[in-house]
């Protein structure tokens, strides 16, 4: 299964953000952690509360895949939206609507498999793509997602567009250690 999800179970990652417009760049460590059940829609699912942020994230996870629910435990968010579709195969593709942040759809799409090593060790995973785009924006996003340890490796590339200017961000978390 590539998408561990038991209560207690965290995931602590290196985060490295830039600006390309400013020169900045920022390091930093974040924790996410499996806090418990909750109930959506009358379904059960899973609590992410990621320490110092604004509010948990919840998921459906099963056997067809992993679907974001949304930020909220309440039946506010009444369709998941398809985060990961399994089984992991190259070259499919669906659609994700995003709840984090600002909600954009975008096109996801498993590229294949590769050998990727972050400071937890070295993984083999399967690579999913997601690319949106529209007149003010675009944003490439691309997770490594290795079997029995689940995302070891995410990179996000953004671009804002003001007239003739074009406005570039990046981040890359990458895995530093897990609890189970």
């Amino acid at each position: 299964y590539y998408y561990p999800h038991a209560d207690g179970f965290s995931w602590t990652w290196r985060n490295t953000s830039r600006n390309s417009s400013s020169g900045y760049t920022n390091t930093t460590s974040k924790t996410t952690e499996i806090r418990g059940n909750s109930f959506i829609n009358g379904k059960t699912v899973q609590k992410f509360v990621t320490a110092n942020s604004y509010s948990p994230q919840y998921y459906l996870i099963n056997s067809s895949g992993v679907y974001d629910c949304g930020d909220s435990d309440s039946d506010y968010n009444t369709v998941e939206s398809t985060f990961i579709l399994f089984p992991l195969e190259e070259g499919k593709t669906w659609t994700y609507n995003s709840t984090q942040g600002s909600y954009m759809t975008y096109t996801a799409t498993i590229s294949g498999q590769e050998r990727v090593t972050v400071p937890l060790g070295t993984f083999d995973t399967y690579r999913i793509d997601y690319v949106y785009s529209d007149e003010y924006e675009s944003v490439a996003m691309s997770i490594w997602l290795a079997e029995k340890v689940g995302i070891v490796k995410a990179v996000k590339i953004s671009g804002d567009y003001y007239g003739d200017t074009t406005y570039t961000a990046s981040s890359t978390q990458e895995l530093v250690s897990k609890n189970f």
